[in-house]
């Protein structure tokens, strides 16, 4: 049920996963990022077509940037927390100190009720 992310388990004594997730840093490795890619480059080609993965997209990162450097598209620009601009996108794993979110989530990688990783759009609104 947890797979590929058995080592978030936690027991019954916290909660599970589910109640570990208010008290430790479950994703540390940030291996839902593979995921969490994976889905949001699948929505940019369905919702704005195969051209909009290869825009020259400004990421945040929150979490292991080892990571995601991995899976980012060649044209996409990363943005550290922290670092000043305007982001198109936020992507993360749970249990990293980040800024609060501001935008909607696109992506959630879940298991058992707990937030792994995430990708939120902080584009405007399109009218």
């Amino acid at each position: 049920r947890l797979h590929p992310y058995e080592y978030v388990e936690y027991n019954r004594a916290v909660g599970g996963v589910a109640g570990a997730q208010r008290l430790f840093e479950l994703d540390y490795w940030s291996t839902s990022l593979r995921e969490v890619y994976a889905e949001l480059k699948q929505q940019l080609r369905t919702r704005e077509g195969e051209a909009a993965l290869h825009r020259p997209w400004r990421i945040r990162f929150c979490g292991a940037p080892e990571v995601s450097l991995y899976y980012i598209e060649k044209e996409w620009q990363p943005l550290w927390i922290g670092e000043s601009g305007k982001a198109d996108f936020e992507i993360g794993s749970s249990g990293h100190a980040c800024p609060p979110p501001q935008g909607p989530l696109m992506v959630e990688v879940r298991r058992d009720g707990a937030l792994l990783g995430y990708a939120r759009d902080l584009r405007p609104p399109h009218p």
